[in-house]
């Protein structure tokens, strides 16, 4: 292993400096050329600022005849259609970006996107327990992933998520736990996304002593309980119709529910492959599938009972939660950014500079690769529900030997020595 003096420091305040500078240049360049409706960093984001406004103002986001009606009085898309599926605490979570008039708030909400992958571009290493990989790599490892730049051109929230999941690994590793939990109430836009993370979360709560574990409680749940009360508070049918729009069909033709989206999964793939070979497009993939995969892991963990460390962990957790999932799009394989991270820093901690090469290229090639079959095909996006799958094996190939030190030390705590 490389020593550490040799590698860049990932907490020196001078590395902020270039990404501070790159986001003032990007501010002045998008109050000259403001972003535009249903263009680059306003395709989804509109619905959310959209969604907010119906809810302020008395109407259902969750049925699009009153949206349509709603937003030629209180938004700027006449003849649009907003039919909205995200629970309605994810409007009162974004509320203080998108109360603001659309431009501006499609503005801010970019320019929030670009610096919170900075931070996690340059605080990632930290949170991941690794070498700091510096300015120039920290930047080539966020910014060549493809699902991040999906994210910033949709305005959608995989990057807020991802920057959430780095502050939870910087909190628990600082042992500040009630922010820990706090950091996680932003992934409850998504749930499913992260549904098997929760599976060692329970043995990892029983592995805290009993203070930090009702410390991290009471931020987790208690402050999901205060954006909940808020968001009733606000909108008092918002549940309801939430949960009506979930189970029943959509009120107009044009909205496609979401049993129906064709996604960037394990499941999706399975649909198309079926369709194909058999002309049949079956549902259970989107619940058979992440079924499997919950007891799969529950069967894992509650049978080794592992040391839970996050750092290491994580990762790991991530790429089987979103293969698995019952649908995502490439947007939200943004929380995967740890992956390439994880990768180059720990390529730059080899001695080796063929093995250095070997690594840097395989985190970072497939994203080059995938970005021209892109171009080349729109169709070429459903195979990306590959990705986790391939970032897993690459984690599991180049696992570092300290890793695997540590995995083999908590194995040794947890086993009965004999005598």
């Amino acid at each position: 292993m490389r020593s550490s003096t040799h590698l860049p420091r990932d907490n020196d305040p001078q590395s902020w400096v270039p990404f501070g500078m790159v986001v003032v240049i990007l501010a002045v360049v998008l109050v000259i050329f403001p972003l535009k409706l249903r263009s680059f960093g306003t395709i989804d984001f509109a619905q959310y600022w959209s969604g907010w406004n119906l809810l302020i103002n008395g109407q259902n986001p969750y049925q699009s005849i009153f949206a349509n009606q709603g937003e030629l009085d209180v938004t700027l898309f006449p003849g649009e259609i907003t039919h909205s599926w995200n629970p309605p605490w994810t409007y009162t979570l974004l509320s203080p970006v998108v109360s603001l008039p659309f431009t501006a708030s499609a503005i801010v909400w970019c320019l929030l996107e670009v610096s919170a992958l900075f931070f996690i571009a340059l605080r990632g290493p930290q949170a991941l327990k690794t070498k700091g990989i510096g300015v120039i790599w920290g930047a080539v490892a966020v910014l060549v992933f493809l699902p991040s730049l999906y994210c910033i051109q949709y305005g959608q929230l995989g990057i807020l998520f991802a920057f959430c999941l780095t502050t939870f690994l910087l909190a628990v590793n600082s042992k500040a736990y009630a922010w820990a939990g706090l950091s996680l109430i932003p992934l409850t836009a998504k749930p499913h996304l992260f549904l098997l993370c929760g599976i060692p979360g329970v043995l990892w709560l029983t592995q805290l002593p009993a203070r930090d574990a009702a410390r991290f409680l009471w931020g987790s749940v208690g402050g999901f309980a205060v954006l909940l009360g808020a968001t009733v508070a606000i909108a008092p049918t918002s549940l309801s119709n939430w949960l009506h729009a979930i189970a029943t069909s959509p009120d107009d033709a044009q909205v496609v529910h979401l049993t129906s989206w064709m996604t960037h999964t394990t499941a999706t793939a399975t649909r198309l492959f079926l369709i194909d070979t058999i002309n049949s497009n079956p549902t259970w993939p989107l619940t058979v599938i992440p079924a499997i995969a919950c007891i799969t892991t529950f069967i894992y963990f509650i049978f080794r009972r592992p040391i839970i460390e996050w750092s290491t962990l994580l990762p790991r957790v991530l790429c089987i939660s979103l293969g698995t999932s019952s649908y995502g799009w490439i947007h939200d394989q943004t929380v995967l950014v740890l992956c390439p991270l994880l990768l180059v820093s720990i390529a730059l901690s080899r001695e080796s500079a063929s093995a250095r090469a070997l690594i840097i290229s395989a985190a970072l090639l497939p994203q080059l690769i995938s970005l021209a079959y892109v171009a080349s095909s729109p169709q070429a996006m459903r195979a990306f529900f590959i990705l986790p799958w391939f970032y897993l094996l690459l984690l599991l190939i180049v696992l570092p030997d300290d890793q695997k030190v540590q995995t083999r030390d908590n194995d040794e705590l947890r086993s009965p020595r004999p005598g």
